[in-house]
């Protein structure tokens, strides 16, 4: 069954699958793809090259010609999806800490969305100088800055 969309002189379909669902044989000129692995998954060096091969082998050739694609991700590890993105197919990245504004990790700035999660809500999340009490600071940065640490430490 189609769409009109307005604008649109095609016909368009909407179907939403999950990311390790069938897949195969869709065509997409927009795919929407929101957390495919979560934070356990994401540390496995074998989870995270499935991911990688699922995209590039299987969702990726099956774009229609000026297809778009949004990542919707949290970085849970330094190499994972999204970075194998952004460095085998160039993607654009839009980076949006919840403390700081847009590229900028000063914690010292203002709350993203305040409405929702206010600066001092987030400090609580945090924990007092990011230890008891709260997530801590390395946890902290990957969930709510989008910056996952390496191995090695940042």
């Amino acid at each position: 069954m189609g769409l009109r969309l307005a604008g649109c002189p095609e016909r368009v379909s909407y179907r939403m699958v999950g990311y390790a669902a069938g897949s195969l044989g869709l065509r997409a000129s927009v795919t929407i793809l929101d957390d495919p692995l979560d934070q356990e998954a994401a540390q496995s060096q074998l989870e995270q090259a499935k991911a990688k091969t699922r995209f590039d082998q299987t969702l990726f050739t099956r774009r229609q010609p000026g297809a778009k694609f949004l990542v919707v991700v949290t970085r849970w590890h330094w190499n994972d999806l999204a970075q194998h993105l952004i460095d085998q197919w160039g993607f654009e990245v839009i980076h949006m800490p919840a403390l700081g504004y847009w590229d900028d990790l000063d914690m010292e700035g203002g709350a993203l969305w305040p409405e929702y999660w206010s600066r001092d809500k987030l400090l609580t999340a945090l924990g007092p100088d990011g230890s008891d009490g709260g997530m801590g600071l390395e946890q902290f940065t990957m969930v709510y800055q989008g910056v996952p640490s390496r191995p090695e430490g940042s």
